[in-house]
């Protein structure tokens, strides 16, 4: 993404399934529904009591996908996987991978 796009203004989605670019994909859940606590730096803070995620193990894989729109032909999709275990333990590192439409 260009270094000028504050990714705290984009929303973010959950998948229990990698989503691709499918704009059909139905998320868990997104994360402008977390509150927020505060920022700092380029860090955001969010209330970790708020994110509650039914109907999965701590054994799968979950999908965290944000996108941009450069005009109404192209949107950019970024995808990164972790497991949800090692999300609960603590800090997960996200690599996110470019997907086009």
């Amino acid at each position: 993404a260009p270094s000028t796009n504050d990714l705290r203004n984009y929303t973010w989605y959950i998948y229990t399934t990698n989503p691709g670019n499918n704009t059909n994909a139905t998320p868990l859940v997104s994360i402008d529904q977390i509150s927020r606590t505060g920022s700092s730096g380029n860090r955001t803070y969010y209330n970790k009591n708020d994110v509650q995620i039914s109907g999965v193990s701590p054994d799968d894989t979950l999908y965290i996908r944000y996108s941009i729109s450069y005009n109404q032909y192209y949107t950019a999709y970024f995808v990164a996987s972790f497991k949800l275990s090692d999300a609960v333990k603590g800090q997960v590192t996200l690599n996110f991978e470019q997907v086009w439409n």
